[in-house]
């Protein structure tokens, strides 16, 4: 048996990946890695380390922060809830949110067939550190002009840090003739053929988010590992089993409360407060009637997360097909009610020891299936998968409103009303939903005076079984609060839908040697939600959201880089929280 014939039928996978990634140009001009003797082993070593910036340049959107709040002209906005407003309300036009030098060292040792994989990454953010904001976070008490204050942040969206990525050990060896690849430790594993839109098979892996919002971020920066167990064995020269159990849970890391990009100013770690009512946050904060506290999250076990895949190359089709199944645990956090003790009439403020926790449920199960070939010189790939018992968030209104009032037109109170007092009310329900999705890509020698020209494209659909339309009297699930209590607004558009749908696009070119050596990628990517709210939390379409990003790369030297992007939020999303977050950023990097 070939032992390596069945990884050639991915070898356009691969290549799609780094594509999408903007990293085309260093897959065909590979960084030679550094390689030392030590012993009997061979140690290689990677490195990559990156300076920018970031800057906002465009003005607030009012309707965006709480009438509670002023930005720093005395501009009250009009939007309904301060529960989600920090991170816009602390950086106007012209700002900079991130000023940053990281880097990423991978270390390979390794002798005949097994060895050892490391991979560690060290950040520091200037801006954040140093540079005083008028609004604030929940972490420094909300004091305007002072720094933002990362204590008791996730280690990953701290403003400097350095953190152990991957580190697992791995053999190649051969059962019954038939080659098995072992890997045990800290690792991220690759399945399905998501590209732009992450899918739930893809979703087995946590998402540091921090890390894909700063200037030149990478994928292997942005994708955490988790300890695991995984095995891939050959069974044929065309079809290979894998399969993987999880050791430890692990989660997503949303930005920390008070960031450019934080739309949520407590559910991250270390921010642990649920502002409300027409004070300020600096007055809410401090006062028991306006502020509901964090009680301690609640995760699951580590225990009973594993996958399955099955892969097998048709070669008469020239098609790679694959089966898939998944159960996992919630990486997404989820809000939930610890009711008061006392059981209190009116709801958490008046108990004054009812709580909010972040919520991770347990066992959601994942069948799908895959395909990728290659058609006319376009490579096409797909994914169908169908989740069972999705945990979908209901609207933080009715959660507000529910818990804090036990307003009866939230159907939420209903259920804080039949808890017995210090219970968790969980603050979701679970659908089973089905995601379907394809990618084309497709290269073009000599094109638009380039040498190459790039394309992909990905387009996806959701469907969420058994999901009540939003209406009154009925359970609403998403939308971010500051859009509105739904019954007193009259508006019961922007929640959760049965079906939506959108696509992404992508296009770079590579100019060779335009000046003294040095080679320009121009490139453009426009994201589109078409129709419908998908699920929350990890929203993928919200209606009418488009975003459209300019760069201009810049490559001196297989090692040297540098990069001028600009991306755009139209305004044709009613209910996209992050409509006003036009940014800049310029970055340089060194690789050896």
């Amino acid at each position: 048996m070939n032992k390596h014939s069945f990884s050639k039928t991915r070898t356009h996978v691969a290549v799609r990946n780094m594509i999408a990634a903007g990293l085309f140009a260093a897959a065909v001009m590979p960084v030679q890695a550094a390689q030392f003797k030590v012993g009997d082993f061979d140690l290689s070593v990677n490195s990559t380390v990156s300076a920018g910036t970031s800057f906002r340049v465009e003005g607030r959107d009012r309707a965006l922060f709480a009438a509670s709040n002023t930005d720093e002209q005395g501009l009250a906005g009009t939007g309904l809830s301060s529960t989600g407003d920090d991170g816009n309300l602390n950086f106007d036009s012209g700002d900079a949110f991130s000023t940053i030098i990281k880097g990423v060292h991978d270390f390979e040792l390794k002798k005949d067939n097994y060895g050892f994989f490391s991979r560690v990454k060290w950040f520091y953010d200037y801006t954040l550190n140093k540079s005083g904001v008028p609004h604030g976070n929940g972490p420094n008490g909300y004091t305007p002009d002072a720094r933002l204050d990362d204590n008791g942040f996730h280690p990953y969206a701290r403003f400097d840090g350095i953190d152990l990525l991957d580190a697992f050990g791995y053999i190649n060896t051969e059962v019954g003739g038939m080659p098995l690849d072992l890997r045990l430790g800290k690792q991220v594993i690759s399945w399905g053929e998501s590209t732009f839109i992450l899918s739930p098979i893809a979703g087995l892996n946590t998402i540091d988010v921090s890390a894909f919002r700063r200037p030149g971020a990478e994928l292997k920066e942005g994708f955490t590992p988790a300890e695991m167990l995984y095995a891939n064995l050959g069974v044929t020269d065309n079809t290979s089993v894998e399969a993987f159990y999880q050791l430890k849970w692990r989660k997503t890391v949303p930005e920390g409360c008070g960031t450019y990009f934080s739309s949520s100013d407590f559910a991250a770690d270390g921010c642990n407060f649920v502002t409300f009512g027409p004070q300020p946050d600096q007055t809410a904060i401090t006062t028991n009637a306006l502020s509901v506290s964090r009680t301690l999250d609640r995760q699951p076990d580590d225990g009973g997360q594993y996958g399955l895949a099955i892969r097998t190359y048709a070669a008469e089709l020239d098609t790679e097909f694959g089966a898939y199944y998944l159960n996992y645990h919630s990486r997404l956090p989820l809000v939930s009610i610890l009711t008061s003790s006392t059981g209190a009439p009116y709801g958490l403020a008046a108990g004054k020891d009812g709580r909010y926790l972040i919520d991770y449920s347990e066992d959601i199960s994942v069948l799908g299936g895959s395909f990728a070939t290659n058609v006319g010189g376009w490579a096409w790939s797909g994914e169908l998968s169908y989740t069972m018992d999705q945990p979908i968030q209901l609207n933080a209104f009715d959660l507000l409103q529910g818990s804090l009032a036990f307003n009866p037109q939230s159907n939420f109170t209903q259920r804080l009303q039949a808890a017995p007092p210090g219970s968790i009310v969980e603050g979701f329900d679970r659908f089973d939903v089905t995601q379907i999705q394809n990618t084309l890509i497709k290269t073009f020698d000599r094109a638009l005076g380039a040498s190459q020209v790039v394309f992909v494209g990905e387009a996806a659909a959701v469907f969420v079984s058994g999901l009540p339309e939003a209406g009154p009297g009925q359970d609403r699930y998403g939308k971010a609060a500051v859009f509105g209590f739904a019954p007193a607004t009259g508006d019961f558009n922007g929640f959760v839908t049965d079906f939506s749908w959108g696509y992404r696009l992508r296009a770079a070119a590579t100019y060779r040697d335009v000046f003294l050596g040095t080679d320009l990628i121009p490139s453009i990517a426009w994201s589109h939600d078409v129709d419908g709210w998908s699920p929350e939390p990890g929203q993928a379409f919200n209606e009418g959201r488009q975003s459209v990003g300019l760069g201009l790369g810049f490559e001196f030297d297989a090692n040297t880089k540098a990069s001028i992007s600009y991306t755009t939020f139209t305004n044709g999303a009613d209910y996209d929280v992050l409509r006003d977050r036009d940014f800049v950023s310029l970055t340089a990097s060194y690789s050896f």
